[in-house]
C-alpha cells in the first residue's frame, strides 16, 4: 500500500512541478516546494500524533533532500531540471521509505 500511495504521490508532485515550470513559469525550487507539499498530503498518516510528527518530518527532510539534489544537479552540475526532478523523486522517496519504515513505523 506505501508504494501505491508513494507512488501517487511521486506522480502528483512531478506532474505538478511541470505544469507550474513549464506552464506557469514558477521558479524551479519554489514549483518543487509546493508540488512536494500537495504530493505530502496524499500520504497516509498514522493515528498517533507521535507517529504523524515523524512522518510529516520525513517527508519535509525528503523535500530538503529533494530540493538540494535539484540545485545541485542543475546550478552545480549543469543538467536539466526535469531528469534531474525525476532522480530526485527516486532518491528522496527512496530515503523517505527508509526513514518510515524503520522509524515512523518502526518500534519508537
Amino acid at each position: 500500500m506505501y508504494v501505491c500511495i508513494g507512488a501517487l504521490a511521486s506522480s502528483v508532485d512531478g506532474g505538478l512541478y511541470l505544469l507550474f515550470t513549464r506552464q506557469f513559469g514558477i521558479w524551479y525550487l519554489a514549483a518543487n516546494f509546493i508540488s512536494v507539499n500537495i504530493g505530502i498530503s496524499l500520504r497516509k498518516t498514522h493515528r498517533l500524533v507521535r507517529r504523524a510528527f515523524s512522518f510529516f518530518g520525513v517527508c519535509y527532510f525528503g523535500m530538503l533532500l529533494s530540493m538540494g539534489i535539484l540545485y545541485a544537479g542543475t546550478k552545480l552540475l549543469g543538467f536539466s531540471d526535469i531528469p534531474v526532478k525525476a532522480a530526485a523523486v527516486v532518491l528522496a522517496g527512496t530515503v523517505q521509505f527508509l526513514f518510515n519504515k524503520f522509524v515512523t513505523y518502526g518500534k519508537i
